[in-house]
C-alpha cells in the first residue's frame, strides 16, 4: 500500500486499530500519526490507520512502544479529510448544539432580569389576605415588605412561615 494513493473510501483494508474512552489519548494518537503524514479514520472511541507500509507499520509500532494498545484488522477505511469533515461532523454537532437542561439565552423561555426585593423593586408585593383568616399557618413574623403569598409575581420571600 502506497499512502501517496490514497485507499478507496470504505473499502476493506490491513488496518492497525487503537480503542480507548479517553478522547485525550485518542488525539495524541491521533497527533502522532498526523504529523507523520499517515490518513486517519477517526470514531468516537477508536483511531483507525492502514497497515502494511513502511510508515504507517512503523507509527504503530511507537506508539505500541509508548504503551499504546494497537491491534490488526481487515475492516473498511474511510480516512477523515477535509472534504468529508462536514458531512462526518454535522450530526455530532448538532446533537452537540441542541439545548439540553436547564440553559439560558434567546428562546430558553425564563426571564432574566436581576430580582431586587425593596420599596422600588417595581414588584407587586400585596399581601393578598388578611392574618385574621384560617389559610394553614400563622403569621407571628414581621413583614418588612408586603407581597402576595401567591405564585403570581415568580419568586419567593425569605422569611418563616409557623
Amino acid at each position: 500500500m502506497n499512502l501517496t494513493n490514497p485507499i478507496a473510501a470504505g473499502s476493506r483494508t490491513k488496518l492497525h486499530i487503537y480503542s480507548s474512552q479517553n478522547p485525550a489519548l485518542l488525539l495524541r494518537v491521533v497527533r502522532f500519526l498526523s504529523a507523520q503524514g499517515i490518513p486517519v479514520e477517526l470514531g468516537n472511541t477508536f483511531v483507525k490507520f492502514p497497515r502494511g507500509e513502511t510508515a504507517a507499520d512503523n507509527a504503530a509500532a511507537a506508539v505500541k512502544a509508548m504503551g499504546f494498545r494497537v491491534l490488526t484488522s481487515m475492516d473498511a477505511f474511510d480516512p477523515d479529510q477535509d472534504t468529508n469533515m462536514a458531512s462526518r461532523s454535522k450530526q455530532l454537532l448538532d446533537d452537540e448544539n441542541t439545548p439540553k437542561g436547564h440553559v439560558h439565552g434567546p428562546g430558553c423561555g425564563h426571564d432574566h432580569h436581576d430580582h431586587v426585593h425593596g420599596p422600588d423593586c417595581g414588584h407587586d408585593h400585596a399581601h393578598g389576605h388578611s392574618h385574621d383568616q384560617k389559610h394553614g399557618h400563622t403569621h407571628d413574623h414581621k413583614h418588612e415588605y408586603h407581597h402576595d403569598h401567591g405564585d403570581k409575581h415568580g419568586h419567593k420571600h425569605d422569611h418563616d412561615h409557623h
